[in-house]
Formats: structure tokens, sequence, C-alpha cells
């Protein structure tokens, strides 16, 4: 239900499925504290989205780039936000690993 309902996201209003998102973190995260998983001692957390393609850097329009950042940016630091508390509450020896996508591997330039 929730892949569905990101991949339709995605392609209705995703400046919406980002703020939608980042508004649930705190719901989702609590729902799985305390213990349901056990503890979290190693976070991955991953977040990245590539801009309009095909229409380049300069072309591409200011929605979509606040889109790109609260994603690559913002999502990361949401991320952070909703677990270490917990993971610091926890105590012990944590780990985090932020990445971006393979979406930060390609230049926004069109094909002549």
């Amino acid at each position: 239900l929730v892949t569905k309902r990101i991949r339709r996201g995605l392609h209705e209003d995703p400046p919406r499925l980002a703020r939608e998102l980042h508004e649930n973190v705190p719901r989702i995260t609590s729902s799985l504290y305390p213990g349901r998983f056990g503890t979290v001692d190693l976070l991955f957390n991953n977040a990245g989205v590539i801009g309009e393609c095909d229409k380049g850097v300069l072309s591409s329009s200011a929605a979509t780039w606040r889109w790109v950042l609260d994603t690559n940016v913002m999502g990361i630091i949401h991320g952070m936000q909703a677990f270490v508390p917990e993971m610091e509450a926890e105590g012990g020896e944590k780990h985090i690993v932020n990445t971006a996508s393979a979406a930060g591997l390609y230049s926004q330039h069109p094909k002549p």
C-alpha cells in the first residue's frame, strides 16, 4: 500500500509527497518503538532524487529545485531527527550511514 501510494505520489505531486512523508516520520518511527523490532544500532539513512533531466539545470523550475533539495538534504535530516533521539536514549554503540541515491552521480544536462 505504501509503495503504491509513493509511486502514485511521485507522478502526481512530488513536493506534496515529500511533505507527507516528513510529517508522518514521527508516527512511523513511534510505531516501531519501543522494541517492536529491537533497538536501532545502525541507521542506513538514504535519500535522493534527480530533477528534470530533460530540462537541464538552468531551465528547471524553482519548484523542482525545492523538491530536490527538500528530498536530498532535508530527507537525511528528517531521518536523523526521527531515529537519533531514540538511538541515544537506548545507549550503547550506534552508527549512522548517510548516503545519497545514484541520482547524485548524474549530471543534469539535456542531451543535444
